[in-house]
């Protein structure tokens, strides 16, 4: 028998299986929240859709002084559009973000169209997204069940799929002066706990601002069956990972 749902301080919340599309369970589904940075999953997709992971892309003045978080990208250097991917994914980078928008779209504003052209393809129909990055913007917003579909759409692409279950890398950033100037490695390390701590996790990404509060998708696997679960508006840290602890371990029952 399964157990009862859990008490939630997430104002939405879902539990989806991405092989069935079978709603699990589910908190206000349909309600639209700005997703913080769980939008650099839909980023990624589009990047990926518009670049190979080792074309190079050289950084803008705009994009290397976009609101942090940040990677530290200056501009005028130079990083592979894999690089950039881990950098956006891991340490949620909203100069890598910029960086890969504008190099995919033409222009923030440019991609930021393909962004909604491609989740009504994929069909979140109740989002739209203005930015790359997920920082406050009143026409910026999603839903609990949109972003599990962003996610399961963003786990078919191998590279997506590898990077958000991945710890810790190293990216290499090229000066961008000369055929092989100096270049620096940048550490970056995953804000995904559930990495290490909840057993079966194949990866995520985590989201803050202080409208959209904690924000997290993800996958986990377990048994031969996958969830992805989907945690917006949690008042706090401790409260999203006990949050989406309780809505895994309530799937799993």
């Amino acid at each position: 028998m399964q157990a009862p749902p859990p008490d939630l301080a997430a104002r939405a919340a879902l539990l989806m299986n991405p092989v069935t599309g079978e709603i699990v369970y589910a908190r206000e589904p349909h309600l639209r929240l700005p997703p913080a940075s769980t939008t650099k999953v839909l980023t990624a997709v589009v990047t990926l859709e518009r670049l190979h992971p080792y074309s190079r892309v050289r950084v803008s003045p705009r994009a290397a002084g976009a609101v942090p978080s940040r990677i530290g990208l200056r501009a005028g250097e130079v990083a592979s559009t894999q690089d950039l991917l881990y950098g956006l994914l891991l340490r949620s980078g909203n100069d890598a973000a910029e960086t890969l928008a504008e190099a995919a779209g033409g222009s923030i504003e440019g991609f930021s169209g393909m962004m909604n052209a491609k989740a009504w393809e994929i069909g979140a129909r109740s989002s739209h997204f203005a930015n790359p990055h997920g920082l406050p913007n009143d026409t910026h917003y999603s839903t609990a069940y949109d972003l599990a579909l962003i996610f399961r759409h963003a786990m078919r692409y191998p590279v997506f799929a590898d990077i958000v279950r991945t710890r810790n890398a190293a990216l290499r950033i090229e000066s961008g002066h000369g055929p092989s100037g100096d270049w620096r490695m940048v550490p970056v390390r995953s804000t995904n706990r559930l990495l290490e701590s909840y057993e079966g996790a194949r990866g995520g990404k985590t989201g803050f601002t202080l409208k959209a509060r904690r924000c997290f998708v993800g996958e986990v696997e377990r048994g031969g069956i996958r969830l992805i679960v989907v945690v917006l508006n949690s008042p706090n840290s401790d409260t999203l990972w006990r949050d989406t602890q309780n809505l895994l371990d309530y799937g799993f029952s």
